[in-house]
């Protein structure tokens, strides 16, 4: 496991997860590059600054072997939200209270739109930051937390990917970074099925559900490894 090995240097999984994180990195900003119409931003910085801070919460989450780090998950958990909302609102450009163009570039929606290439863009930034980088470092901070246990693992796995899945970011994104408060704003109308979330529903029944199962779930693979953890020590003492 990661904890026995970071004594001797850098475990061949986690520079294997730094480098995976890396390429699709350098993905997004090849998208992005592209979608902005070849014009450089704040956002290749922003992405950097994102992998580094992935990889540094999974080497911090997995240095102590007490049960401190459990305890630190939720405000992981609120960290890393804060943290992809911020570099999402670097992705899309949008001019907000904090930045506006040259430092934040808008993606160049009508043109990209007359090429024919608006969603080949847009979905596969989605694709590399949704549905590959966000899960990858959900499994790694599930497994440098699960111990010795499959069951663990799954649990927490599950839970925090759920969590991200439920788009509760995307508020942070609207409120805090784009500072955007007005409720004619169609917010999350470009959520999959299209046009069917708005504010309410997303407040009232998408993120409540999402957000309170995966924390069942990230609860259900920390009891797990409570009990263990107590059981063991408890040998160890009568030993």
């Amino acid at each position: 496991m990661l904890k026995t090995v970071y004594k001797e240097g850098p475990p061949l999984l986690l520079i294997a997860y730094a480098l995976v994180l890396g390429i699709e990195a350098v993905a997004n900003i090849v998208i992005n590059f592209v979608g902005k119409g070849l014009a450089w931003d704040l956002y290749p910085l922003a992405e950097l600054f994102w992998v580094m801070c992935s990889v540094i919460v999974v080497v911090v989450m997995a240095r102590r072997v007490s049960m401190k780090r459990h305890a630190r998950l939720a405000w992981v958990v609120i960290g890393l939200m804060f943290l992809d909302s911020f570099v999402d609102a670097c992705a899309m450009g949008h001019a907000n209270w904090w930045a506006s163009p040259p430092a934040l570039i808008e993606w160049t929606w009508d043109a990209l739109r007359a090429r024919g290439v608006l969603y080949h863009c847009l979905y596969a930034y989605w694709a590399v930051t949704w549905g590959m980088q966000v899960p990858l470092r959900c499994f790694a901070i599930a497994w440098v937390l699960c111990g010795q246990s499959w069951k663990r693992f799954g649990f927490i796995a599950a839970g925090l990917n759920l969590i991200w899945l439920t788009s509760a970011q995307d508020f942070l994104f609207y409120f805090v970074w784009l500072g955007l408060w007005d409720l004619s704003t169609p917010y999350f109308d470009y959520l999959p099925p299209e046009g069917m979330w708005n504010l309410w529903n997303m407040l009232l029944l998408r993120v409540p559900s999402g957000v309170g199962a995966g924390v069942l779930l990230v609860w259900a693979g920390r009891e797990r490894g409570a009990r263990a953890w107590k059981a063991r020590h408890s040998l160890q003492a009568n030993v």
